[in-house]
């Protein structure tokens, strides 16, 4: 079964394994390590952790843009006046990517960030399946950036309006897995 538990700096040492292991999925420049987990968890942030049965499998992590960090992150002028939440990380462990996990995470992540007031969910998305992903969800393309972080890969930022985002997933949205746990027990009925 997957459930969503919160990452929080007290409970950091129970995630740290899988982070790092998730960490590996990024090119090298662009890595964070357990200090820069540690300072998000200590400020306000939206955290999501994936566990099917008793195996963490993946993570989401994002923060409030303040006005300030605008800049770094390459918000334009029209967004400023909206309540932005950036999305840091969603990445899933490679043995569990492409069976919906990601999806719900996703789903997640957006949904608390919408239940705590933010208008938009922005981030920077390498031309894979996180890209699509997101554009499945409603993102839109804002702006193509090359060579990310000295990754010699390119980067989309996207952005995704959270307005109503309180729903659940669409069945077909949902892991294989689920839904044949969800069809064997309609047929049990």
């Amino acid at each position: 079964m997957l459930r969503f538990n919160e990452m929080t700096k007290d409970n950091w040492n129970e995630y740290k394994d899988i982070m790092a292991k998730l960490e590996l999925n990024f090119h090298p420049t662009i890595r964070s390590e357990e200090k820069d987990y540690l300072e998000i968890l200590s400020e306000e942030n939206i955290t999501k952790v994936a566990v099917f049965d008793t195996m963490s499998i993946g993570a989401a992590i994002g923060f409030p843009l303040e006005t300030d960090d605008m800049d770094d992150y390459f918000i334009a002028p029209e967004l400023r006046q909206k309540k932005l939440f950036y999305l840091f990380k969603i990445n899933v462990d490679r043995a569990f990517q492409g069976k919906g996990f990601g999806q719900q995470l996703l789903s997640e992540l957006a949904k608390a960030a919408a239940l705590k007031g933010y208008d938009k969910m922005v981030g920077h998305f390498r031309k894979n399946a996180s890209l699509a992903m997101m554009k499945k969800f409603g993102a839109v393309e804002k702006e193509a950036i090359t060579d990310w972080e000295g990754t010699g890969e390119d980067f989309v930022f996207c952005e995704l309006d959270l307005a109503g985002f309180t729903a659940a997933l669409p069945e077909e949205n949902l892991s294989t897995v689920e839904n044949a746990k969800r069809q064997a027990s309609m047929k049990a009925c």
